[in-house]
């Protein structure tokens, strides 16, 4: 695999969507701190992302809000997946290999700040017309077919995630449970597993989706499948930033609203004869 032919991005602070052309297709990236946030206090969400010709790893961390450190946290978690990617292809060795040495990392990284600091961390690696997930936390990644069909959307690593996925919980129930935001896994704990999902074969116009919980807790799983589904890409990542923002400052009666950090990534493969 040729290094010098790798990109890295990172996103962090206050950054409105924007659009990269990466293994055939855009990548937007995206993240917001939470409107109540004042100037002095930081976006604890960070994003990222190391690509190829034809591949690419897409990277979103939210650090654990309320407790010590979550920026720092979150880029620690960023940082050190796409390093570790980075040297897996440098030495000729799978991209799953560093991108889990990387989760291994962040995971070292973050215990070693000695603050009770944690994060999220929810990967995508793109690879072949396929993609897997794999994930710490409850940052989701979301993949959908153009007609509105879930190809994959990750379990959240709650008492609320586990509950949905046994049926015992359905999304609205979920939406607006008590304790939605209790994490039963974050980079940083002593115990911390990792979630590696199926790989799924990308068929035309799905669109790929990673979010922290400042989009999954403000927009219903059927109004993010709605935005996401179609239409351009760079369109689609600004309606979702803009709906994410106005459900936090005016939600109307009955819809969800919980400010907070928001961050996230879309892929698409772009239609064939068009340019970047």
């Amino acid at each position: 695999m040729d290094a010098e032919n790798v990109e890295e991005i990172v996103v962090t602070g206050d950054v409105a969507p924007r659009v990269h052309d990466v293994a055939g297709g855009d990548l937007v990236l995206c993240t917001r701190p939470a409107p109540h946030r004042g100037a002095s206090e930081p976006n604890e969400d960070a994003c990222g992302a190391i690509v190829g010709n034809d591949w690419g790893v897409f990277i979103v961390a939210d650090g654990v809000g309320g407790h010590a450190s979550g920026d720092r946290a979150s880029r620690l978690a960023v940082d050190a997946v796409i390093t570790h990617v980075r040297q897996a292809c440098e030495a000729g060795r799978e991209r799953r290999d560093g991108i889990l040495d990387g989760i291994e990392a962040a995971n070292s990284d973050v215990r070693s700040l000695a603050v009770g600091a944690g994060t999220t961390l929810v990967i995508v690696e793109l690879a072949t017309g396929s993609a897997r997930s794999v994930h710490v936390g409850d940052s989701a990644c979301a993949i959908v077919g153009q007609r509105g069909r879930i190809r994959h959307w990750t379990i959240d690593h709650s008492p609320t995630g586990h509950g949905l996925e046994a049926g015992l919980l359905d999304q609205d129930d979920a939406m607006h449970h008590d304790d939605r935001h209790i994490l039963c896994n974050a980079v940083g704990a002593e115990d911390m597993r990792i979630d590696l999902g199926p790989p799924v074969r990308l068929a035309g116009r799905d669109t790929i989706l990673l979010a922290s919980d400042g989009v999954l807790d403000n927009l219903t799983r059927d109004e993010i499948i709605e935005l996401v589904r179609s239409g351009p890409l760079e369109q689609v990542a600004q309606e979702l930033d803009t709906r994410c923002a106005t459900r936090m400052s005016q939600a109307a009666p009955g819809e969800p609203s919980k400010p907070d950090d928001a961050t996230f990534i879309l892929w698409r493969r772009r239609s064939e004869g068009r340019k970047a």
